[in-house]
């Protein structure tokens, strides 16, 4: 197991290392809506992250705070496999990346 070192300076955090390389060792992109509660004990729920629904459209809460920091939080629908490729290969087009990925479709349950 690695180390976290942190710097602090007047208070503030200056820097971070890690001694090791973080990774993700699930696998996948996206999680399905339980991702935050699946394992957690009935009686411990309510301290994390929850959902609430606001005219059609699902938000994360946190510390009962509704939150919009991320944008598309279920995730559904997505951009395409392969959106990126042209953005990737020297942006011809010379778009934003945000353009190539206009073009979206459903979550497939494959995913989660």
């Amino acid at each position: 197991m690695g180390n976290l070192y942190v710097t602090i300076t007047n208070g503030d955090i200056m820097s971070r290392e890690l001694t090791f390389e973080p990774f993700d060792c699930d696998n996948h992109y996206y999680e399905g809506e339980d991702a935050f509660i699946r394992h957690v004990p009935e009686e411990m729920q309510a301290r994390v992250v929850q959902w609430a629904e606001v005219d059609g459209r699902k938000y994360h809460v946190v510390g009962g705070k509704l939150s919009k920091a991320v944008t598309n939080p279920t995730w559904n629908p997505i951009a395409k496999p392969g959106a990126l490729h042209k953005y990737f290969r020297g942006n011809p087009e010379g778009k934003n990346p945000m353009e190539y990925l206009k073009d979206r479709e459903p979550l497939p349950a494959a995913y989660i």
